[in-house]
């Protein structure tokens, strides 16, 4: 790359710009690139231990089996919880249906960058009497705690269906933002380095602006679970993403 007066013809104050032609420079923006990416696109039927992860990470689950009551359905794409595919596994305490399955990183977690979790919640439908169904996609800073830096989760809510955001901020307290509805796209922006949050549905912020985030946060866990379905209720996601920016570098040339 030219230095000094950097002449379009690479002469004069430039040094090592390149001749004739001219100089050659070089940026980078940041963009959003998927780390874990769900989405359920595959064959009909498809267990969720056996779905497919487009993410650059491309991690498995830490349990790979299939789980009763949870497969793709081609022919919307999606994930199907519940519903037509039948009762999910049965809780030894609760008694109702409830999985969940986690991506670890270990003694490698992510402690620096901006990250987004995000979740599009394509149906929901609980049925009546199934007041505290909920299907979670989280974040957090271990294994054992895969759930306290983020949550979205899908609620059935006493009959009134919404989407729900749990976020732990400073000072022990913990932020809630709500959406009633029967769909919607839910994500949380996470930027580690300022420790801020944001929170966004349908592409419509929920956070009027950045939210303090609980200092130290680092994400060495992601959970996705569904707990206390009953009876006939079902859910479709159509994806689960996990993602980060990342410098997208270009070159460009003055003549």
């Amino acid at each position: 790359t030219g230095t000094g007066g950097r002449n379009a013809d690479g002469t004069g104050g430039g040094t090592g710009g390149g001749t004739g032609g001219g100089t050659d420079d070089s940026a980078s923006d940041l963009v959003l690139s998927a780390l874990e990416e769900f989405l359920f696109d595959d064959a009909d039927g498809t267990g969720f231990g056996s779905m497919n992860n487009t993410g650059s990470n491309g991690s498995g689950w830490n349990y790979g089996d299939a789980i009763a009551g949870v497969t793709t359905t081609n022919s919307s794409g999606n994930l199907l919880i519940g519903g037509i595919n039948g009762a999910l596994p049965v809780g030894a305490t609760s008694g109702e249906g409830q999985f969940y399955r986690k991506i670890e990183y270990g003694s490698a977690p992510y402690s620096s960058g901006t990250y987004q979790l995000e979740i599009d919640f394509d149906s929901l439908s609980f049925e009546s009497g199934d007041d505290n169904a909920v299907v979670r996609w989280a974040c957090g800073t271990s294994s054992a705690t895969a759930d306290n830096v983020a949550k979205i989760e899908a609620q059935a809510n006493n009959g009134t269906s919404r989407i729900q955001f749990i976020v732990k901020s400073t000072n022990d307290v913990t932020v809630y933002r709500n959406f009633e509805g029967l769909s919607g796209i839910g994500m949380v922006e996470l930027n580690l380095d300022d420790s801020e949050f944001t929170i966004t549905t349908n592409g419509v912020a929920l956070t009027g602006q950045a939210l303090p985030l609980a200092p130290g946060s680092s994400i060495g866990a992601l959970v996705f679970g569904a707990a206390n379905f009953s009876g006939s209720s079902a859910v479709e996601v159509d994806y689960a993403k996990f993602s980060s920016y990342v410098a997208d570098t270009y070159v460009f040339v003055n003549n």
